[in-house]
């Protein structure tokens, strides 16, 4: 197990805000779980599971966090016949890199995904999904690690999945994912190919994809009304504060324009809340993780504090 002192969150997010935590613990191998427990008892922090961070925005300054963060474990075939081929894969492994790897091998299922930028455990942990498809979809069971249970396999029907949720019975205080199985179909490599070229096209010219952002903020109120679409039709739309705003190509994503500064970023989110509060009279809900929000007026409230110790809500 690796250790780093004071890990900038400003460094390992996408959208580049944020500022430090009290350790980095980088597993390695299983043997390290133990340790890192034994670390974050001793050390009396509150332990939180960071993938790539492309799903987090972190207050500035200390935050009394010791992040964890997994070594990556290479994709393998676990099973296969005609149709259907099992694969198995590590938490920390990239989600990007995971569609690559699987359009190599010909197998294909999650297509749709491209150009969500992520941690595999981080994705399926927040149910991350694109145009329809969602990681739950293809998975098969997945391995979670608690301080009472240890290491446990659960099969997909052992979990709940939503819209951007995921949970299971193991849950209770401090747990994250280590492993994925997932099933997928086989096709030709070069349809596969074509389709993530289609499907990233397509998210190009809705999204900010390039820039650097924290993904979308809030999550959809309802199919008729998208969170982009609400932050567009009450004038939030390329909003700014400071070197932060909403994105001029879809209002529902946070860019960091240069040497922003997460107060900024909490303050555009507490002013969108509340415009659509009043126009529709819609409470909008985070889908980004917000760490060490102000309170009341930020994004952190009660349930936040439960899901800064879940992997699920991190990076997908």
């Amino acid at each position: 197990m690796k250790i780093v002192d004071r890990p900038s969150f400003s460094h390992r997010t996408t959208l580049g805000l944020g500022g430090v935590g009290l350790a980095e613990l980088l597993v390695r191998n299983e043997e390290d779980w133990d340790d890192v427990l034994g670390f974050v008892d001793k050390e009396g922090a509150e332990p939180f599971v960071l993938g790539k961070g492309s799903n987090i925005l972190a207050a500035d300054g200390q935050l009394p966090l010791v992040l964890i963060r997994m070594d990556r474990e290479e994709p393998r075939i676990l099973s296969q016949t005609e149709d259907r081929t099992v694969i198995g894969v590590g938490a920390g492994f990239s989600l990007p890199g995971l569609l690559g790897w699987l359009a190599g091998k010909g197998l294909s299922g999650l297509e749709p995904l491209t150009g969500i930028p992520g941690s595999v455990g981080g994705g399926v942990a927040m149910n991350a999904g694109s145009y329809g498809q969602t990681l739950g979809e293809v998975l098969q069971r997945v391995q979670i690690l608690t301080r009472r249970q240890g290491v446990t396999w659960l099969d997909k029907g052992e979990v709940s999945l939503g819209y951007r949720h995921f949970s299971s019975r193991l849950d209770k205080g401090f747990w994250l994912i280590t492993r994925v199985d997932m099933e997928l179909t086989a096709e030709r490599p070069e349809k596969i190919r074509s389709r993530m070229r289609s499907w990233y096209q397509t998210k190009k010219a809705a999204q900010p994809v390039t820039a650097r952002t924290c993904g979308c903020v809030f999550k959809n109120p309802s199919s008729d009304l998208p969170a982009g679409l609400a932050l567009d039709r009450c004038g939030l739309k390329g909003r700014r504060a400071g070197q932060v705003g909403f994105s001029e190509l879809h209002a529902n994503f946070l860019v960091n324009y240069g040497q922003g500064r997460s107060r900024d970023a909490f303050e555009l989110l507490d002013l969108a809340r509340d415009k659509v509060k009043d126009r529709f009279g819609v409470q909008l809900e985070l889908e980004v993780v917000a760490l060490g929000a102000p309170a009341p007026e930020g994004c952190a409230g009660p349930d936040d504090h439960e899901k800064r110790q879940r992997t699920g809500r991190i990076s997908p």
